[in-house]
């Protein structure tokens, strides 16, 4: 079977931009992630995000759903700034920051950690 090239991934990253309200493609060496947040303009604690992942060697695709990150003002009840976002496969986590790093950790061991670039 042939691998899928990085214009078939393309392909699957723009039906899913098409989708979103909100979204941003990470670049990392071993991964293309799409970040689609489901809600409105200015919702900085989005609850309903997609996360789509592919194996830019394998081709293989994840989707998954999760929610923002936020770091929290004094009142404890307003978002103040956004950190990135969170996602759950079983009990392994996917966190993307903002700043481009994808960790995936199963407990407190880390399985993968890769600093990406954000491309338009």
């Amino acid at each position: 079977m042939k691998k899928p090239t990085l214009c078939a991934i393309g392909i699957l990253f723009s039906l899913c931009w098409l989708r979103a309200a909100e979204a941003g493609v990470l670049v990392t060496p071993q991964y293309v992630v799409v970040i689609a947040e489901q809600c409105g303009e200015g919702d900085v604690a989005c609850k309903d995000v997609v996360y789509t992942g592919v194996d830019r060697r394998t081709g293989a695709a994840l989707t998954l759903r999760g929610k923002a990150l936020v770091h929290m003002c004094p009142d404890g009840t307003t978002p103040c700034r956004h950190l990135g976002w969170t996602f759950k496969n079983g009990d392994i986590a996917y966190t993307v920051s903002d700043d481009g790093a994808l960790d995936v950790t199963r407990g407190d061991k880390l399985l993968l950690e890769q600093k990406g670039r954000w491309v338009e």
